[in-house]
């Protein structure tokens, strides 16, 4: 069943939620921080709205500071605007996932077969049964074929059964994305490289492009006719995509291409698109095997091998560094063991509010401009989350001087960005040698979002120079709280 975010969830119902956000007192103005020992370093510290002025970055910024032993309030700028969080979002879904599922939890894939096994020949059917692990890749399927071998088995009779397992079931993320980014792929019990499809190309002679379409691994690179690429003689769009039946027809505009390259596509239908893998790489090695199909697991099935996923702070620790939208919507899933996205995001949505966060979100993983937060909010919830699990997978990085390599003394960022197009959010922890600040940046020219045209939405113009002036202000703002600190 595909399931979308609509404006109806938001309108609806899904705002009505940003009543009764916990402010932890919050100042309802800039608070001007005292320079302690800015006079032995002969000028005073520029305040935030000197920062802010000096970036000449459109659109709005929020900030909120508070103490996160205390939760007494640092500073804070419009920090009760509702703007979207961004993949800041991935943090409060770590959060989540950590509260709801055993640390030792670990998502399954497994190899099941019918009938019996006879001379090497499986007499019924092969089941390649998902369990939703976002983690699982190409190498993975190959160390389970070999399992095969290393039995003896070098034929499948019967059929070979691709399954998600009832786990919920997204076309895409995101409707409002362009069709080829990568980071908005289907969601299913079976997921595969992020599901992912590596297009390559390269041009012969007479100007004719060689291209494959395949499960890209560090030994085997199977083809996954699931999805199949044309060239067509146009410059724009660049992509297109269409669903036939359960295939993928994808164009590319030949004038975008060049000689040669390469890119990550997102695939609409991971389980057939893991299960040619799976029996591309089977093949390979000698088994007999035919092409996949969609179906369930039959109750009477016999276990040949399984792939577990790494441990649930394993699989957020590198979600969060990373930025994986597919995983945190699995991880959502599991953890809210809801059947849909909306019901799944307000899941996320009543729980967070639990701990300091008004507002709503759309998704799990911040994708959706759907969402709403304010900075305050963001800040509250990281206090709320100081003394929990949350910091441990969050990663930590020395605070650099501006515009130099070297590292400002003791002084640690834990935190986690976002970006969309003319949105930009930094939330996490700012930890100094006196103490340890929650804080929360949020930038955001929503305006300039709402311009953007849809062929555009994946590199729109000025985009890049707008996100990279936001970065280079949130880091001004946590260089001046840094030096800010008492005695």
């Amino acid at each position: 069943m595909t399931t979308q975010i609509s404006r109806r969830f938001l309108l609806g119902g899904g705002l009505a939620l940003m009543g009764g956000t916990a402010l932890a007192n919050a100042p309802t103005t800039a608070m001007r921080p005292e320079a302690r020992g800015s006079e032995a370093r002969g000028a005073p510290l520029p305040t935030p709205d000197q920062i802010i002025a000096q970036a000449k970055l459109s659109g709005d910024v929020s900030f909120a500071v508070v103490d996160a032993a205390t939760g007494e309030p640092v500073a804070s700028r419009d920090a009760v605007r509702f703007q979207p969080p961004a993949s800041v979002t991935k943090a409060v879904t770590a959060a989540f996932v950590l509260d709801r599922l055993p640390q030792d939890f670990r998502f399954k894939t497994r190899l099941l077969h019918t009938g019996t096994v006879e001379d090497g020949v499986i007499t019924g059917d092969l089941i390649l049964l998902g369990g939703g692990d976002p983690t699982l890749e190409t190498k993975h399927l190959t160390a389970m074929v070999r399992t095969l071998r290393a039995v003896g088995i070098w034929q499948v009779k019967g059929r070979f059964i691709v399954s998600g397992g009832g786990f919920p079931r997204l076309f895409e993320l995101d409707p409002q994305q362009p069709p080829q980014v990568g980071y908005n792929p289907a969601v299913s019990g079976l997921n595969l490289n992020f599901n992912r499809v590596r297009f390559d190309w390269v041009r012969g002679e007479g100007g004719r492009y060689d291209m494959t379409m395949q499960a890209t691994g560090p030994e085997f690179a199977p083809d996954t006719p699931v999805s199949r690429m044309v060239t067509a003689p146009r410059d724009l769009p660049i992509y297109t995509h269409r669903m036939r039946g359960n295939t993928e027809e994808w164009s590319v505009a030949r004038s975008a291409l060049g000689k040669e390259g390469g890119r990550w596509l997102p695939t609409r239908v991971p389980e057939l698109y893991t299960g040619e893998a799976f029996a591309g790489i089977a093949r390979a090695l000698g088994i007999q095997i035919p092409p996949p199909q969609i179906g369930t697991a039959p109750a009477d099935t016999t276990e040949l091998t399984r792939h577990e996923s790494g441990s649930v702070p394993e699989i957020l620790r590198d979600m969060l560094i990373f930025s994986t939208n597919l995983t945190a919507e699995v991880v959502g899933f599991a953890a809210s063991d809801q059947p849909s996205l909306p019901t799944s995001a307000k899941a996320l949505t009543e729980w967070a509010r639990g701990q300091g966060i008004g507002g709503a979100f759309a998704d799990h993983s911040g994708l959706s401009e759907f969402s709403r937060v304010t900075a305050q909010g963001l800040a509250n919830f990281m206090v709320a989350q100081a003394g929990g699990k949350l910091p441990d997978v969050m990663r930590s990085v020395a605070l650099r001087k501006k515009g130099s390599k070297a590292e400002v003394p003791g002084v640690f960022v834990r935190a986690k960005t976002g970006s969309l197009n003319f949105v930009s959010t930094l939330a996490g922890y700012l930890e100094t040698p006196n103490r340890t600040l929650a804080f929360a940046i949020v930038t955001a020219d929503m305006l300039r979002r709402g311009a953007i045209k849809p062929g555009d939405r994946e590199r729109p113009a000025g985009g890049g120079t707008w996100a990279k002036s936001s970065r280079s202000l949130q880091y001004d703002l946590l260089r001046l709280w840094a030096q800010d600190q008492p005695s």
